[in-house]
């Protein structure tokens, strides 16, 4: 009976330790490793850099990771009065009233190890940002004196391997004529 259990025992333990091995060995990367991600997000107006703004994610191969940097900008709401019949804002109904909007910078990324020895990354990098109202006016917004929003998105999958770059997508904003470009580079980490 001893002689029984003892040999049950180095089965399940043998199995588990090969389960382990195995699950290691399809993903095709030792424990421990972490990608580190450059990310750089840039705009230009025609070939002057408006601005470089670089940002590094460290993500686990298998995992999900993100960048959230921002703020909040309060707007002003459109609303009316309904007890006049132009619709005009008037007391008791004056006070301001508010909608707040997301502005900055969102990256979210996966990595999968790929036989090659490089890793398949899916990338969304979303960049928000609020115009002043003068210049939102003066590129066309329809609501005078409001502040207006650029959202640009790009979503992609690329495959990389260490110390790898690419420039991952580039997009022209068509009312201001400015070039966004987002580039890549990875590095691996043991």
């Amino acid at each position: 009976m001893k002689q029984s259990l003892r040999v049950l025992i180095f089965v399940c333990v043998l199995s588990l330790s090969s389960a382990v091995a195995f699950g290691q060995a399809a993903q095709g990367t030792p424990p421990g490793v972490v990608l580190k991600l450059q990310i750089t997000v840039s705009r230009y107006m025609g070939t002057n850099k408006v601005s470089n703004q670089p940002y590094t994610l460290s993500l686990v191969p298998g995992e999900s990771g993100s960048i959230k940097v921002g703020t909040e900008v309060a707007v002003p709401a459109a609303w009316t009065n309904p007890n006049r019949s132009d619709n005009a804002a008037t007391a008791p109904n004056s006070q301001p009233w508010y909608t707040m909007q997301q502005v900055g910078t969102q990256i979210d990324a996966n990595a999968a190890p790929q036989p090659d020895g490089r890793y398949k990354l899916r990338l969304t990098v979303t960049e928000r940002s609020a115009l002043p109202a003068a210049q939102a006016t003066e590129q066309g917004a329809r609501v005078p004196n409001v502040p207006s929003f650029r959202n640009v998105v790009f979503s992609s999958t690329i495959f990389l391997g260490d110390g790898q770059s690419t420039q991952f997508s580039s997009g022209t904003d068509k009312v201001s004529g400015e070039v966004f470009k987002v580039d890549v580079s990875m590095t691996v980490e043991k």
